[in-house]
């Protein structure tokens, strides 16, 4: 399996908030001030699921058990890249 679909699985398996505030976030270009309004939460609060929800991502889909070590990728590169051929739902 590749990266780009171990992360677009990964992607989906995350919880609720961090998923939607991520979706909301870097595929449909909100701010975090707009996200927290369509979510009736605070904005520190949705920095906090997209920067756990990104961290959660990079540590399923990167980390190393050999090396007992995350990979040094940038996950956003990859949703990038995934983003331009098909969007994760």
């Amino acid at each position: 399996m590749e990266q780009r679909e171990a992360l677009q699985i990964a992607f989906r398996e995350l919880s609720a908030n961090p998923r939607d505030t991520i979706r909301l976030y870097f595929f449909d270009g909100y701010s975090f001030e707009e996200i927290a309004t369509k979510l009736g939460q605070t904005r520190g609060n949705v920095k906090h699921h997209y920067f756990r929800g990104l961290e959660k991502l990079r540590r399923q889909v990167f980390f190393s058990p050999t090396q007992n070590q995350v990979a040094p990728v940038r996950v956003l590169e990859i949703i990038g890249a995934a983003r331009s051929t098909r969007k994760v739902p």
